[in-house]
């Protein structure tokens, strides 16, 4: 994403602070990691070697430069941070552009509609189609040679009287606050909550946005509203080391849900013999109705999971991982609102 959506990405440095050289609960329940401030440093610059030093480098900073970088920095018994760097990017502006890519090289783009069926061959029983309902209520019937579904965490419902499903769900509550608490180009990141889970509270568009990692076993759902618990925890854990979160300075909150991918359709799927799901993407084909889908994965590898169904679809080499989105220059549908 960074290489070749540069007008959607930066890089984000990551504040770490310790209060302490033995954390408790440790992170990951593993007691290895109670040691995590003295090792964090270490882990910090394998990270960076694992992205091929790509990424600005981690460092160290002294308690007294940490809170002279992060003024509402809490003092209370600091003794250092780590410093790491991560990948951000607008996510909205993103899902925008690609679909204003894909019209651009003639992708027929139909939003608010909903797949009420599938259209079937009677001679085979393979799928030939669909049949859309749009927002108005105006229905209509699309065929096609290949019918891919990628439905993020909502794919268990377009494969309506399956079974077996392929979809465990993990959700993360969200907290946007109405000021910016932080420095306008640093985020923070708390190790070592009370329950253990990995806390982020970074500066978004003039405010402050702190979440959760994932809270596994979540009911799917179309609604955003995030459980009130989650949300004071998030406050909660936040006050911890950020001088903030008053009640009146609540704004917005939201609920979102990671789709972690098991194979439906193969036995030998781990994930799908236990009901876990796995974080990185599966592409599965329905035996019967030749229906391909793929489920899982995350932002940063929505080209590779591109590519991979255009593989399986088609003999002509993918070229997403080349593909410049629209307003990255290069031409295209920026050039006509230039013009």
């Amino acid at each position: 994403l960074l290489e070749k959506q540069k007008h959607l990405t930066y890089w984000l440095p990551i504040m770490v602070p310790f209060r302490s050289f033995v954390l408790s609960p440790p992170p990951f329940g593993h007691p290895l990691f109670s040691l995590a401030p003295v090792l964090m440093p270490f882990v910090f610059k394998f990270y960076d070697f694992l992205a091929d030093f790509r990424c600005p480098p981690s460092y160290v900073l002294s308690r007294r430069a940490a809170l002279e970088r992060f003024p509402t920095l809490k003092p209370d018994n600091l003794k250092f941070c780590c410093v790491f760097y991560e990948g951000a990017h607008d996510d909205a502006r993103t899902n925008l552009a690609l679909a204003l890519t894909a019209a651009d090289r003639g992708a027929c783009i139909l939003n608010h509609a909903t797949m009420t069926d599938l259209l079937y061959y009677k001679s085979s029983g393979r799928a030939s189609g669909l049949r859309i309902e749009t927002r108005e209520g105006d229905e209509m019937e699309v065929a096609a040679e290949h019918i891919v579904f990628a439905g993020g965490p909502f794919t268990d419902d377009l494969r309506k009287g399956e079974a077996t499903k392929s979809i465990a769900a993990a959700a993360g509550t969200h907290v946007v606050f109405k000021h910016e608490h932080t420095p306008r180009d640093m985020g923070l990141l708390d190790v070592s909550t009370s329950d253990g889970r990995f806390l982020f509270v970074v500066p978004w568009q003039n405010r402050t946005v702190a979440g959760t990692t994932d809270v596994l076993g979540a009911r799917v759902t179309s609604s955003t509203a995030a459980p009130i618990e989650e949300v004071d925890w998030v406050r909660r854990e936040a006050r911890t080391h950020v001088d903030f979160c008053q009640k009146d300075d609540l704004g917005s909150t939201w609920r979102g849900f990671r789709p972690l991918a098991t194979n439906p359709y193969s036995s030998s799927d781990s994930t799908t013999a236990n009901g876990s799901g796995s974080r990185d993407h599966v592409v599965a084909q329905n035996p019967e109705t030749g229906v391909l889908m793929v489920v899982g994965g995350k932002w940063t590898t929505y080209r590779r999971m591109a590519q991979d169904v255009v593989d399986r679809l088609s003999t002509v080499e993918c070229s997403t991982a080349e593909e410049t989105l629209v307003g990255g220059g290069g031409g295209g549908l920026e050039r006509d609102v230039v013009l």
